[in-house]
């Protein structure tokens, strides 16, 4: 049973570049007023959860921070 739960945490560990990436972009980020997109980008969980994160296996492979229809990029 151990076995199995640490290779499933094993597997869902983020590279620890991407990791650190992303927390100096939260960092250097910060919402606009009236907005909470940075609310899920909590690192004590899995940053592939947070908003405008999509990763594939242990790597960010893209990111959407910004609403076009807003005026910002994304």
């Amino acid at each position: 049973m151990f076995l199995i739960q640490f290779i499933f945490f094993a597997d869902a560990m983020l590279d620890p570049v991407d990791f650190l990436s992303l927390q100096a972009i939260r960092r250097s980020l910060h919402d606009l007023p009236g907005s909470n997109f940075f609310q899920s980008w909590e690192f004590t969980s899995d940053p592939c959860g947070f908003a405008g994160v999509y990763c594939d296996g242990d790597k960010v492979i893209s990111l959407n921070l910004g609403d076009p229809r807003a005026g910002s990029p994304g």
